[in-house]
């Protein structure tokens, strides 16, 4: 069990913390700087608890983690625009435009603040 987290009982999540944790590991290993990122929802994240355990094991593990779904900013502004949205969970083209445009500070920001280019 992950510490601090309270997880879920469906093998899917164990799958997906055994494999994210050998990725981080893995990158960890090669001097390969990670930073995990998560696109605002059109509804509410169906797979709360995996993005909660997520978030503590990134935390565990020092790696920053940019959770623009669960940011008041973008959630407030991604969710007056349906049409911004392929279904509930995927940018469409147009979304993933605006999206990307937002997210290029944070990105800039955090990539200088991990040194990735030094």
């Amino acid at each position: 069990s992950v510490t601090g987290v309270q997880t879920c009982a469906l093998p899917i999540y164990s799958k997906k913390i055994d494999y994210n944790r050998r990725f981080i590991r893995l990158c960890k290993q090669n001097k390969i700087k990670l930073l995990y990122v998560n696109a605002p929802l059109y509804m509410e994240a169906p797979n709360q608890i995996w993005l909660d355990t997520l978030s503590n094991i990134l935390k565990e593990e020092n790696v920053p983690f940019l959770d623009f779904d669960r940011d008041p900013a973008f959630h407030k502004l991604f969710i007056k625009h349906p049409e911004w949205y392929y279904n509930p969970n995927h940018l469409n083209p147009k979304g993933a435009e605006q999206y990307t445009r937002r997210i290029i500070p944070y990105l800039k920001e955090t990539i200088d603040s991990m040194k990735i280019f030094e």
